[in-house]
């Protein structure tokens, strides 16, 4: 059978979901009201080469509603480091951001789109978003918290709709709107496959998680429970020896030193009893994706308790967070032997994922937001 790549898989994926009833009946409602006369609107996607699949994520939810869509990505940098390097870098920084203006400006008068959705938006330069706002409506959606993210203040000033997933940045932007992460139905669904894992992880090494997963490796040990890591390890292996071992029981359990596909990451989701949520530092509210794409796959979860989650899901019955290393040892010990109530708060959390918390609910949130084009 021939291989396939990625993209092939993912169209497989969602032309398969057009025909899953279970899927397609919490669609009919998360669509934009526009007139039978209205006209199809353009959307181009602005960010950088991120995971397979994500901007089709995107793409689908504006389809949706209405939309098509371009794509433009370009490298992982930020114009910030044209201001915060000297000589030669400076220079350097310079041209690639410039180069990386450019192309955008040129794409933006070819595809002349109605809306600029853009992810981040670290690259922009000043001239360029005034630019963009008098040919179309631009949107920026801060995915990531405002004091992780690189995009120069007088830049971020001149964007009139910006939604942030944390809602203590909606204090730090003036006239920002909040707009939760969530999951693609597609991408993190249910699949037939072996609980290979009695606890699982899924995320990158930062020194926050360190200690918790060193921890909970240990009591897994001690209890006789199979306990998996996965994501980019790569700076805690480059840490000095004598440092390392004070994790050394992460490190035996770390399975996957890298960056995962989303297809990687759903079927370790559906081969863990328990996956363990411990959310980055940047998330003082809010929600990272995993606690709705965990959900969407139909899988359980133990999650750090986080202000945002009671507003969207009730605890015991479609969640189950924990407080402190104590109160997830025992909520491990717990639900490792109730796997009824696990599935049931699994799929409970599921439906609520499917109705309200997909990539098309927010997109349509967006537009309602921003209204149409004159």
């Amino acid at each position: 059978m021939e291989k396939l790549t990625p993209q092939s898989r993912i169209c497989l994926l969602r032309a398969e979901m057009t025909e899953d009833k279970s899927i397609e009946q919490y669609k009919t409602d998360t669509t934009v009201n526009y007139s039978d006369h209205t006209q199809i609107k353009k959307v181009l996607l602005v960010g950088y080469g991120m995971y397979e699949g994500y901007f089709k994520s995107l793409s689908d939810a504006f389809e949706h509603n209405h939309c098509c869509c371009s794509h433009f990505r370009h490298e992982n940098t930020n114009a910030r480091k044209i201001f915060e390097t000297k000589g030669l870098r400076r220079i350097k920084n310079l041209l690639v951001i410039k180069s990386i203006n450019n192309k955008l400006l040129r794409e933006v008068d070819r595809y002349a789109p109605d809306y600029i959705f853009i992810i981040n938006g670290e690259i922009l330069l000043e001239e360029t978003i005034a630019y963009l706002n008098k040919q179309s409506i631009v949107i920026l959606w801060l995915i990531d918290g405002i004091d992780n993210v690189k995009i120069m203040n007088h830049v971020l000033d001149k964007i009139k709709h910006v939604f942030v997933f944390e809602p203590d940045d909606l204090n730090k932007i003036h006239g920002s709107k909040y707009l939760p992460q969530c999951a693609d139905a597609v991408l993190y669904r249910k699949v037939k496959t072996n609980k290979k894992y009695d606890v699982g992880f899924v995320g990158a090494g930062h020194e926050k998680r360190l200690g918790m997963l060193n921890e909970i490796s240990l009591f897994c040990l001690e209890n006789g429970y199979t306990f998996g890591v996965f994501g980019d390890y790569k700076t805690f292996f480059k840490k000095p020896a004598s440092e390392r071992k004070k994790y050394i029981h992460l490190e035996k359990n770390i399975e996957a030193n890298r960056k995962l596909t989303p297809f990687e990451v759903n079927e370790i989701f559906n081969q863990t009893k328990i996956n363990i949520n411990i959310h980055h530092e940047q998330s003082k509210f809010g929600l990272n994706p995993r606690v709705f794409e965990i959900m969407a796959s139909e899988n359980f979860q133990l999650i750090d308790s986080q202000r945002e989650l009671h507003s969207y899901f009730e605890e015991g019955i479609s969640m189950s967070t924990y407080v402190n290393m104590d109160d997830l040892k025992s909520k491990i010990l717990y639900y490792l032997k109730n796997e009824k109530e696990r599935d049931s708060i699994a799929s409970n959390g599921h439906e609520l994922v499917l109705r309200n918390h997909l990539y098309i609910n927010r997109i349509k949130t967006v537009l309602e937001n921003v209204g149409s084009p004159v």
